[in-house]
């Protein structure tokens, strides 16, 4: 595939306009994780320095998405915060194969090269959560029935306890134990049950604790969207979901074993391909061998976690010095 050529083409005009200097430009989705086929879409992703307005004035820059060509190119701030959380869709845009790039500056040759500043295990939570809503969702698309109001706060419950558990990584001033989730007689009345929080703290910043209630809300919030979308896949899309959930899993064990990982991934391709191809779904529903092997992810997952030799939080003072020394070049 010849990427120069294709920026080329009339619908990537708007990438010779983002009047920001390029740190870099990679692919993303199925050509990156080396599962794509015939008919594939080529996903491109980057990141732009901020403009100095952006850095030492009101204005701001987050991102830029162009939906006609599954585009997305980053603001480098924005992405340093979701590395320093172990964003799984920013972190594998820092750990494709060399020949994926195919535009780097020397900053974004800096920014590479100091990939592993944000491997911590802060990726327990990003990975791992993430892993859990795409098998909420799965679970969703295939169900026979749908679920009843109970059923739907018992699955908030589960994907509530995991975000929970990653607090005390993102936010270093609570202390485990702070939050105490659980299933109890409803006050809605159109439920039996209903999701409780008991807080236990002395003493805990204002900013922390108010960003955890907001992210429970989000979530809250954007798990009744998912409840009241049409979540009917036909099984291509099915098996795309699956794949894409076990090499989650494969991705999270690779980090948190040995401390690095690929995008790419050669050594699982055979697999995550059978996989792709309806390895695990039959006439609608799951295989017993895929449950089989959610249950042996989740043990190595547990294992990998009271194991692993990552940092339990990624260096800030290295990634400050980091991001300072890159956008210099945005204010000189």
């Amino acid at each position: 595939m010849d990427v120069q050529k294709l920026l080329q083409m009339p619908e990537y005009e708007f990438l010779h306009h983002l009047e920001r200097p390029v740190l870099f430009m990679t692919l993303g989705g199925s050509y990156a994780y080396g599962t794509n086929r015939e008919g594939s879409d080529i996903d491109v992703r980057g990141c732009v320095l901020n403009r100095p307005e952006e850095l030492l004035g009101l204005s701001k820059f987050d991102a830029f998405a162009d939906r006609n060509t599954d585009t997305t190119i980053y603001g480098f701030n924005k992405l340093i915060s979701m590395l320093i959380d172990c964003n799984p869709s920013t972190m594998e845009l820092l750990f494709c194969k060399p020949e994926h790039y195919f535009m780097v500056s020397n900053e974004g040759h800096f920014l590479l090269d100091s990939r592993n500043l944000f491997l911590s295990q802060r990726a327990i939570y990003s990975f791992g959560g993430y892993a859990n809503r795409m098998l909420r969702q799965l679970r969703t698309f295939l169900a026979d029935h749908d679920p009843t109001p109970d059923e739907r706060e018992e699955e908030f419950f589960r994907t509530a306890q995991h975000m929970i558990e990653g607090c005390q990584y993102r936010y270093t001033g609570i202390p485990s134990g702070t939050f105490s989730l659980y299933l109890d007689k409803a006050r809605d009345p159109g439920k039996n049950m209903e999701v409780f929080l008991d807080v236990h703290a002395d003493h805990i910043s204002l900013r922390e604790i108010n960003s955890v209630l907001n992210e429970l809300g989000s979530t809250r919030e954007s798990y009744e969207k998912l409840c009241k979308r049409n979540t009917k896949k036909d099984e291509v899309h099915l098996n795309k979901h699956i794949m894409h959930l076990c090499r989650l899993y494969l991705m999270i064990f690779d980090i948190l074993e040995k401390g690095q990982f690929s995008t790419y991934r050669e050594a699982d391709h055979n697999f995550l391909m059978d996989v792709r191809n309806g390895k695990f779904l039959q006439n609608g529903v799951l295989t017993e061998e895929f449950e089989e092997l959610l249950v042996a992810y989740e043990k190595r997952l547990q294992y990998d976690k009271q194991n692993t030799s990552l940092p339990e939080q990624p260096d800030i003072k290295k990634i400050e010095e980091l991001m300072v020394e890159i956008n210099r070049k945005a204010v000189m």
